[in-house]
């Protein structure tokens, strides 16, 4: 278990340098971004904003995934070293400066499943009729032999069944 104030100290320790103080990036390389904003936007994100920030915020559908990202692959110089309760507490932070948890917010296993992200409406499953055909384990045909169909024939541009990408 984290909370986010235990966040804001590790963050500020071992995230700042790159994604600064608030979040908001580190500019470097002749004004590019290299280090991505953890803050900033509200989904959706549309055309209409000039090249809006995938933040935390207004990007990543599911909290899941961004708490994994950051146990596996943060810090960068040094990534997997923040134990399973750092991670918890630094993401929790990151929600904090998103405006999606309360800034006494505690994450822990049970608490994260219950965060709905912004974003959560924000992509399209991939709707393409072989997307959803049954997974072959042994002696499994090829795209191309007789009686595969990808993306044609009678299943095309119907209704396709509802799948684990289709809910929440």
């Amino acid at each position: 278990m984290g909370n986010a104030e235990e966040g804001r100290q590790i963050y500020r320790d071992k995230c700042s340098a790159c994604h600064g103080e608030e979040g908001v990036g580190v500019k470097v390389l002749l004004d590019r971004g290299a280090f991505p904003t953890l803050v900033g936007s509200t989904p959706p994100l549309t055309d209409t904003e000039q090249q809006p920030a995938q933040t935390v915020g207004s990007y990543w559908p599911y909290i899941t995934t961004f708490f994994d990202y950051v146990r596996r692959a943060m810090p960068f110089a040094t990534a997997h070293s923040l134990s399973n309760d750092e991670v918890y507490a630094v993401t929790a932070h990151i929600l904090v400066l998103n405006d999606i948890l309360p800034a006494a917010a505690n994450l822990d296993r049970d608490s994260l499943m219950q965060v709905t992200m912004p974003n959560v409406d924000g992509f399209i499953c991939d709707a393409r009729p072989d997307v959803f055909a049954p997974r072959c384990m042994s002696n499994c045909s090829v795209p191309g032999d007789a009686g595969i169909s990808i993306g044609s024939g009678e299943t095309y541009g119907k209704p396709v069944p509802l799948t684990d990408c289709m809910v929440r």
